[in-house]
């Protein structure tokens, strides 16, 4: 019976020096836990190429994966990936809203609250571009910030389509009107040189000055020799039209007229002769 008592005495000893070591143990995992997971819900992204931050929350990560899935790509923390990567996934992010979220903000001027909707975007970009003022999104910007937008917007009412459409063009100090030339325009750049397409107004201040420069060497409309019919031809949208058709039946990837060399661009006259302007 004695040795009974000194056994249980025993286990209760020894439950009683280790039980608070496996406490302090248990407590200090979940602090880390703790922590580890505080530091994942405070974690921010930056966009290189838009030059603006992005809280990293639920939202973002679900984005992300579906980017990882249209790509069939295998998951791998956005923080761990290559810098390309992260380009490659805030290109396809901005082009990629989020369904059914729509962003309100309060007009302290005009005590009311707007959609933050393409246009009151595109008016906010104009407002930072004509005050020479780095990008950052409207939610992050300071108070101040927010307020000079505001009293600035009152001024600068949606007009019309056109109005809203302004980009400034460093190359030459003016601004130019975003119509559906300048789109046409826009998208043959991005082709030439074998860009994804991504909207003007998002594609950050280095892509829209390369198009800027390269769009004063590319008029509108310019003018042609046919060797064939030996007459100067007008570059127009039919023309245009019509070349790109050329390039699809020759299965050939679209390049600027002026790039083939002297026989292709004949080849191309003779089978414009045979193919007049559908009506």
């Amino acid at each position: 019976m004695r040795h009974g008592y000194r056994f249980v005495g025993i286990c209760l000893l020894s439950a009683a020096i280790v039980m608070p070591a496996a406490i302090r143990s248990a407590g200090r995992t979940q602090d880390r836990d703790h922590r580890d997971d505080r530091r994942q819900d405070n974690r921010r992204a930056y966009d290189q190429d838009h030059r603006d931050w992005h809280d990293w929350d639920d939202r973002e990560e679900g984005a992300y994966k579906r980017f990882l899935e249209e790509r069939r790509r295998p998951y791998r923390s956005y923080f761990d990936v290559d810098v390309r990567t992260q380009a490659d996934y805030w290109n396809w992010r901005h082009i990629h809203p989020d369904q059914g979220v729509q962003l309100r903000f309060y007009d302290e001027r005009g005590r009311d609250w707007h959609d933050w909707d393409d246009n009151e975007n595109r008016a906010y970009r104009r407002f930072m571009e004509e005050n020479h003022r780095p990008f950052v999104e409207f939610s992050v910007a300071d108070r101040g910030l927010q307020l000079e937008y505001w009293n600035w917007r009152h001024s600068h009412p949606n007009i019309d389509e056109r109005d809203v459409n302004r980009y400034h063009d460093d190359h030459d100090g003016d601004y130019h009107q975003w119509n559906a030339d300048e789109d046409r325009a826009y998208r043959r750049w991005l082709e030439e040189n074998h860009r994804p397409f991504i909207e003007f107004s998002i594609g950050g201040g280095d892509v829209q000055a390369q198009y800027w420069a390269w769009r004063h060497t590319h008029p509108d409309y310019r003018t042609f020799y046919d060797p064939v019919g030996r007459v100067q031809v007008q570059w127009d949208d039919n023309e245009d039209r019509a070349y790109r058709r050329y390039l699809e039946e020759r299965h050939r990837g679209y390049v600027d007229i002026t790039v083939l060399n002297g026989r292709d661009q004949q080849d191309y006259w003779r089978w414009r002769h045979g193919h007049p302007d559908r009506r």
